[in-house]
């Protein structure tokens, strides 16, 4: 479907069809990425807790969805035609249970790491796997969150196979939260060694 404005508002009232919350922010992101991306050549990326819930299946909860964007003007012009109530950083629309949070515009990670995910037909990217465990241990170590550190462990377990372990040991070692991963390593059994 070629995606304009009034298409996206369409589109919008479908969202409230898709029962699980995760899936309709993703959804949701991938409607409007796929628009600005279309129309004006603006990357979205989603990072923070969506990306966390994403890796971890749905285990981890949040309230919105956070997302890098090569251009915040276009993106508030469009959320804020699409109804949406700026309430001071989020932009918040009640009845289709959708917030966001523009938090930058550069990536920090590799933007040739993003996961493009496909949802209902839709593609949206997503900080990369890496990418999303070294945010995790970053707020674990520097913020003391211990409740990242978990996530960042949850992450690692359920994912182990699939990470390019040289890339994350470079990058932790870059952002100081070597130990935190070297901890996780010890704590997760390998994929192929029988429990």
């Amino acid at each position: 479907m070629n995606l304009d404005k009034k298409s996206i508002k369409r589109e919008l009232l479908n969202l409230k069809r898709i029962g699980n919350r995760w899936e309709r922010r993703l959804f949701f992101a991938a409607i409007i990425s796929e628009f600005l991306q279309k129309n004006h050549r603006v990357d979205l990326v989603v990072v923070g807790g969506n990306a966390v819930e994403f890796y971890t299946l749905g285990s981890y909860s949040t309230e919105d969805i956070d997302i890098v964007v090569t251009n915040f003007g276009i993106v508030e012009n469009l959320l804020q035609y699409l109804d949406f109530e700026k309430i001071n950083r989020i932009w918040y629309r009640e009845d289709i249970d959708i917030s966001i949070d523009l938090v930058g515009s550069e990536l920090a990670g590799d933007p040739k790491r993003v996961s493009r995910v496909s949802i209902k037909g839709r593609t949206v990217q997503i900080i990369g796997l890496e990418d999303v465990i070294v945010d995790r241990l970053n707020a674990f170590i520097h913020w003391k969150s211990e409740q990242d550190g978990l996530w960042a462990q949850e992450i690692v377990a359920i994912h182990q196979g699939d990470i390019d372990w040289k890339y994350l040991e470079q990058r932790c070692k870059k952002e100081q939260v070597i130990s935190a991963l070297e901890e996780i390593k010890k704590k997760i059994k390998p994929e192929n060694e029988k429990i």
